[in-house]
């Protein structure tokens, strides 16, 4: 299995080394493999397991991702709220909309991912995300509503993703 989480390997996995300050990547990179992971993907170095040399990991993720969950994605209505205030207040509202309409809809945040009327607290990153989305499909949403942070747009996190409708909320 993939992982992005150095302290999530179990022995065999690939271990993806994403973009970060060297010295915290080396010390995942480590950790990994005395995991037992049985291949790195990084962007430089070589190590005494099998290494896979790309120029752009976070790319290369988010290609693996959308071939990984591509059907089962095009079956959920993605929703973006953009914006520098009122992102959380429309996505309330459009969920309580939707959900009374009886359309099942799941929601992300920055740090929660809302599903059932249950929150789960999380640190989003392209892999929690697409992990998230498939979570909601498997739960049988019709919609999921993506808040669209700025730094989550700035580190990619949202690359390879096809938005139905993108909102933003402060035209002013």
């Amino acid at each position: 299995m993939l992982r992005v989480n150095s302290k999530e390997i179990n022995p065999g996995d690939t271990f993806l080394s994403l973009p970060g300050e060297d010295e915290k990547k080396e010390k995942q990179i480590e950790e990994a493999i005395e995991k037992g992971a049985a291949c790195i993907i990084t962007d430089k170095g070589q190590y005494e397991v099998k290494t896979i040399l790309t120029p752009d990991t976070k790319t290369y993720l988010s290609n693996y991702l959308k071939e990984l969950y591509l059907e089962k994605i095009d079956n959920i209505r993605i929703i973006g709220i953009v914006g520098t205030s009122g992102k959380t207040l429309t996505e309330n509202i459009i969920t309580q909309l939707l959900n009374s309409l009886n359309s099942k809809t799941a929601y992300i945040s920055d740090e929660d991912f809302y599903l059932d009327g249950k929150e789960i607290k999380t640190k989003n990153n392209i892999y929690t995300i697409y992990e998230h989305i498939n979570k909601a499909i498997d739960n049988n949403c019709e919609n999921i509503i993506i808040e669209l942070s700025t730094e989550n747009i700035i580190q990619r996190n949202f690359e390879g993703l096809r938005f139905d409708i993108v909102i933003y909320t402060n035209l002013i």
